[in-house]
């Protein structure tokens, strides 16, 4: 699993460096603002018994800039922030928060659609970059058979999925976005592999 999030991460990145400048002949920017839902996992492995320490479904929001080439592609950086919660820990939940950063390339779908006279734009995503956790307090709770204290980390993620957009007029649009989101670990020692979702709504102005 972790060997193929990699090589997707890897082709995202080789995508991306091998625009050079004619490829961004006649370029326009977007810059967005989105909010949304972040389904979580489980952040250890199933203990014997009971249920496993899991990173909550909660609301998420952040921003995104995307650089359009002239040839359907385009290059994204994204920042997102999820404050949420780690459940079944000792003492009743634990608060987290979760950031992640990504780089993404994106492929228009369907260049020059239009939807009651108004642009429609579908499009692929897929990138990688960095999440991780900040935990109020330390993160106690069964680990296998024993009971451990977690320190909160962070790894390396990769991302895949597909969205849309409406444009009102030529530079102001809304989004609907839905993205797989892949997480190597987000505490230390103990830590596992996380397959969450993110779902968002965004607004956004082109230019």
């Amino acid at each position: 699993m972790k060997l193929k999030q990699s090589a997707l991460a890897v082709a995202a990145v080789l995508g991306t460096l091998s625009f050079g400048e004619q490829a961004f002949a006649d370029p326009s920017q977007e810059v967005e603002f989105f909010g949304g839902a972040s389904f979580g996992d489980r952040i250890v492995d199933r203990p014997a018994a009971g249920p496993a320490l899991r990173l909550d479904d909660d609301a998420t929001f952040g921003a995104r800039y995307t650089l359009w080439s002239g040839n359907r592609l385009g290059v994204q950086l994204a920042a997102s922030a999820t404050p949420t919660a780690i459940r079944y820990t000792q003492g009743g939940n634990t608060d987290v928060d979760v950031y992640s950063v990504d780089a993404n390339l994106l492929v228009d779908l369907a260049p020059g659609l239009e939807l009651g006279g108004h642009k429609v734009q579908t499009y692929a995503a897929i990138g990688a970059g960095y999440t991780w956790a900040n935990a109020d307090r330390p993160i106690v709770g069964t680990v296998g058979t024993a009971t451990k204290t977690l320190d909160d980390d962070g790894g390396f993620s990769a991302n895949a999925g597909l969205g849309a957009k409406f444009y009102f007029t030529d530079a102001i649009y809304a989004g609907l976005d839905a993205r797989y989101r892949y997480i190597d670990k987000l505490v230390k020692t103990d830590g596992r592999e996380l397959s969450t979702v993110q779902t968002t709504l965004s607004i956004g102005y082109r230019f």
